[in-house]
C-alpha cells in the first residue's frame, strides 16, 4: 500500500490548518485512493457514525485508520466460501423454506461483495466515494445473514449444525475483529450481527445445556471489544510517531514554514486545481541586520517576518522558506487581481512597523515581490517558478519594496 503520512498542501480542504498551509492526508500520495481501500469519506450519516474511530484523532489519523480497513479479494472470497460450505451443510440437514432464503440470500451478498472488493483491487472504483458506504451497508447484511443462519442451526436439533454454527461464529468473530479493528464501532457491530441470533438459537435448542454458550458469549464478546481498542491504539501510536517524523522532515525548524521538500511536494501534488498563483519573496535589508546585529538576531527577524506574511495569506495557502531571507508562496484558486492584491499587502505588512528584536534592538526590513499565475503565465509548475522567480528580479532591480507579475517569459 505504500506510506501513508499527513502532509501540507493545498488539494483537497480535509482536514485543519493555518496560513502555512492546509494539513491533509496527501501529500506522499495517499489521498489519491488506493487500490483495495476504503474511500476515507464517506456520504451516509450511518456510515461516518460507524467508521469513526469513535476517540479524539486528529483528521489524518481517522483518514488513515479507515483506509487500513481490510477488504482484500482473498479475505472477502474465502468467508464468501465458508459461508456457502455453510448453507450446503443447513440445505442436506434440515431442508426447508427457512434454509432456502438463507442460502439465495448468503449467494447474492457473496458474490456482490467479492465483485466489489474486486473492482477496487483493480483500481476501476477507487474514485467513487459511494464504494465506502455500500461495502459497509452490505457487510452489516451480510454479518446479519449469517448470524441468521447460525442462528437457526443452534435451534436445529441436528449436532452436526450446531457443532459447525457454534465454531463458525466464534470463528468469524476473530477475523472480522482482526480485519476491521481501525474502525471499533464497524466491527462490534458485525460482531452482535453474528453472535446475538447464535446464541438466541442456542437459547431456543431442544439441548437447554446449550444455554451455557450464552454465559461464554458475552465474555467473549467483551474481550473482542479490548482486543479491536488495543489493536486501534497500537495503529493510532505508529502513525502519530509516523506523522511527526515526516513532517519534521519538510519543516523549516526555524520559522516552521515548508521546506524545500515541502514545496517540491507541493508543486507535485496531483490535486492542485487549474487556476493558483505562485509568489516568490525576497527581503530588502535582511544582510544588513544580519551582518550588524548577528545571526541571532537575524533568525529572530526570519521568524517574525514569517508570522507577518502567515497574517497575510489565506488557510490553505502554502508558505515555504527556500533558503536564507527567500521564501515562496502558492495560492490554489487566485487570479491575477487577487494576486496584486496579496502582493501589495505582504509589502505593506512586512516593511509597516519595525521590528523589535532581543536586546531592544529594532530592525526595519522590507519585501519585494514577484508572482505568476496559473495558467495564463505557464501551465508547468517548474516553468511557473521560474517565471516568478524572473518577475522577483524585475522587481528587486526596479527599486525594491515592489510587486512584479510575470506573463510567459515577459514581466510587467
Amino acid at each position: 500500500m505504500g506510506i501513508e503520512t499527513v502532509g501540507t498542501g493545498i488539494g483537497k480542504r480535509i482536514g485543519t490548518g493555518n496560513g502555512a498551509g492546509m494539513t491533509y492526508y496527501k501529500v506522499y500520495g495517499t489521498d489519491q485512493i488506493l487500490p483495495d481501500r476504503l474511500h476515507p469519506r464517506p456520504k451516509t450519516r450511518l456510515v461516518r457514525w460507524l467508521l469513526d474511530p469513535g476517540q479524539g484523532v486528529s483528521n489524518a489519523e481517522r483518514i488513515a485508520l479507515i483506509q487500513d480497513i481490510d477488504i482484500t479479494v482473498p479475505g472477502i472470497f474465502l468467508s464468501g466460501v465458508a459461508m456457502t460450505m455453510m448453507a450446503t451443510v443447513c440445505l442436506f440437514q434440515a431442508p426447508g423454506w427457512y434454509f432456502d432464503v438463507i442460502t439465495l440470500a448468503s449467494t447474492v451478498l457473496n458474490l456482490f461483495r467479492t465483485l466489489l472488493v474486486f473492482g477496487l483491487a483493480r483500481g476501476w472504483l477507487k474514485h467513487a466515494r459511494a464504494v465506502t458506504d455500500v461495502h459497509v451497508l452490505a457487510t452489516l447484511v451480510w454479518a446479519g445473514v449469517l448470524g441468521a443462519m447460525t442462528g437457526g442451526m443452534e435451534a436445529s436439533n441436528a449436532t452436526a449444525m450446531q457443532v459447525i454454527g457454534g465454531m463458525t461464529s466464534l470463528g468469524f468473530q476473530g477475523l472480522l475483529c482482526a480485519r476491521n479493528y481501525p474502525a471499533p464501532r464497524f466491527a462490534m457491530a458485525i460482531v452482535l450481527l453474528i453472535n446475538v441470533p447464535c446464541l438466541m438459537g442456542c437459547v431456543l435448542a431442544a439441548d437447554h445445556w446449550l444455554i451455557m454458550a450464552v454465559a461464554l458469549g458475552l465474555p467473549w464478546m467483551a474481550s473482542s471489544l479490548a482486543t479491536v481498542k488495543r489493536f486501534q491504539t497500537l495503529s493510532l501510536q505508529s502513525y502519530v510517531a509516523r506523522f511527526a517524523s515526516l513532517e519534521k522532515a519538510r519543516r523549516d525548524p526555524l520559522t516552521a514554514a515548508l521546506n524545500r521538500l515541502g514545496l517540491a511536494q507541493v508543486c507535485e501534488d496531483s490535486n492542485l486545481p487549474e487556476h493558483l498563483t505562485m509568489f516568490c519573496l525576497d527581503l530588502d535589508g535582511f544582510k544588513k541586520v544580519n551582518d550588524t546585529l548577528g545571526h541571532p538576531a537575524g533568525d529572530l527577524l526570519l521568524r517574525l517576518v514569517t508570522d507577518r506574511i502567515r497574517g497575510c495569506i489565506r488557510q490553505g495557502d502554502a508558505l515555504a522558506r527556500c533558503g536564507g531571507d527567500e521564501f515562496v508562496i502558492v495560492a490554489p484558486e487566485m487570479g491575477p487581481a487577487e494576486a496584486e492584491v496579496l502582493a501589495a499587502r505582504l509589502i505593506e505588512e512586512v516593511a509597516h512597523d519595525p521590528y523589535t528584536l532581543d536586546g531592544g534592538a529594532v530592525a526595519r526590513i522590507g519585501v519585494s515581490v514577484g508572482f505568476g499565475c496559473r495558467p495564463l503565465d505557464a501551465r508547468a509548475m517548474d516553468e511557473l517558478g521560474a517565471r516568478a522567480d524572473e518577475a522577483l528580479y524585475a522587481a528587486k532591480r526596479d527599486g525594491k519594496g515592489v510587486w512584479r507579475r510575470a506573463r510567459g517569459r515577459e514581466v510587467a
